[in-house]
């Protein structure tokens, strides 16, 4: 017969209600739908199931039994389910550490102070010095960087360019020299089938020292699972592990500053061993505008940014990208990074660049349709006077003397003078260097 979830939970409430009524959250508001961003004063599917597992096991249910009924409470409430493997996984770790005096005790031995007088002062920040960086005035050694953006915003082909860069000790978005060094990928979001086109198409070597794990359901808040990470970045030097995404890598409740102080502590076992962790995250719904802040869009608690390095933004406006440093606790405002980029496939659409783009190729790329006529026309025609390019472009003759002086105001179209004080115009050779006009 099957079991009467809301049912049970009362008769069990009865048995043991103060224990339930220290909870705080009544186990009655969860059994309501709950979509992924929550619903009134439930924050979320990650957040209920902590709630209900926290009542089950304070009225004195045994574990067998409390997760069967948070199985079909998920199945039932959750829209869509959370993952079933997943949602068993965290189920029996926070089983343990939800009550008693052994959270307690181990809070306690963790918070132990340490006290440093100046030449101890010293010593430490000749440690963080001799860290450097990966990246000069970017990516800190042994740092804690953070790259967030809406949906579809380029935010994976930055971080697979950053990969990329650091392969090959080349430059990140074809501007940033990036000191060549193994990497790790710890992937949880797109799957092999996915990122390896990505991989071959920016021409990232076959023999590169790249370690990736596919979709392998890696946590960092897993014990076992940090050992094995720490072990492999001593073993192969590795110096940056790129993560995508936060929230694929632990099983903590993103919108808890408690729970989210805790896994920056399971982060610093992993920094501390040598690798910088260079996290994809995403802002929360309604994207980028949300906030003057730049790192305030993103979701979750606010002690996710708080305890970063870096913090970088993707946007993207009309077809150009913009990556902005919106933190940095080691660089001045001034000198943070900043650029406009593109992500582009070759002629053959064999390859895809990732790279910077200055502001007179911005203005190349936004050209309204008279201009395109005039640039389509100076193509076929090499040289043409004004009145040539008005015969042959079928705009109205003022839009096309506006047209023209914004293209030689952007750069892209250049003049001489002709027979008779005549202006000719003349697209700009692309071989030819910005700095020379």
């Amino acid at each position: 017969m099957p079991i009467d979830i809301s049912n049970r939970i009362r008769q069990l409430e009865k048995s043991a209600p103060k224990r339930v009524a220290a909870r705080g959250t009544s186990p009655h508001e969860l059994f309501q739908e709950i979509p992924e961003g929550g619903n009134g004063a439930i924050k979320g599917r990650d957040h209920a199931s902590v709630s209900l597992l926290g009542h089950l096991k304070n009225v004195g249910m045994d574990f067998d039994l409390a997760l069967s009924i948070l199985h079909m409470w998920n199945e039932r409430f959750c829209k869509p389910p959370l993952d079933p493997a997943e949602l068993s996984e965290k189920a029996s770790r926070l089983w343990i550490d939800f009550t008693g005096k052994e959270e307690a005790v181990s809070l306690q031995t963790e918070n132990l102070l340490t006290f440093l007088d100046i030449p101890k002062m010293e010593e430490e920040a000749a440690k963080s010095a001799s860290l450097g960086w990966v990246m000069e005035g970017g990516i800190p050694a042994g740092g804690l960087v953070y790259i967030t953006a809406p949906p579809a915003f380029g935010k994976t082909w930055v971080v697979l360019d950053l990969l990329r860069a650091c392969l090959t000790g080349t430059r990140w978005l074809g501007k940033y020299q990036v000191d060549k060094t193994p990497v790790m990928y710890l992937d949880e979001e797109m799957g092999v089938a996915r990122v390896l086109p990505r991989i071959q198409k920016l021409q990232i070597p076959r023999n590169s020292d790249l370690l990736y794990t596919n979709r392998l359901s890696v946590k960092l808040d897993n014990k076992s699972h940090r050992e094995q990470i720490i072990d492999a970045v001593r073993k192969y030097s590795i110096k940056i592990i790129v993560v995508d995404s936060l929230t694929r890598i632990h099983g903590l409740d993103e919108g808890s500053n408690r729970d989210m102080a805790k896994l920056y502590s399971y982060f610093r076992e992993i920094m501390d061993a040598g690798a910088t962790l260079v996290i994809c995250h995403h802002d929360r719904k309604g994207g980028q505008g949300d906030s003057n802040v730049g790192h305030d869009r993103s979701r979750g608690a606010g002690e996710i940014m708080a305890a970063a390095d870096m913090v970088y933004g993707v946007e993207k406006h009309d077809g150009v990208h913009r990556i902005v440093c919106t933190k940095s606790r080691l660089v001045a405002e001034e000198d943070a990074i900043q650029c406009d980029f593109v992500i582009e496939d070759s002629e053959d659409n064999n390859f895809v660049y990732v790279r910077a783009i200055n502001h007179a190729e911005i203005s190349n790329r936004t050209l309204d349709n008279c201009e395109l006529s005039i640039v389509n026309f100076l193509r076929d025609v090499q040289f043409a006077k004004t009145a040539d390019i008005k015969a042959n472009v079928k705009f109205a003759d003022a839009k096309v003397v506006a047209a023209i002086n914004r293209l030689l105001e952007n750069g892209e179209v250049l003049q001489e003078t002709g027979d008779r004080n005549s202006k000719v115009f003349y697209l700009k050779p692309r071989e030819l260097d910005d700095s020379l006009f």
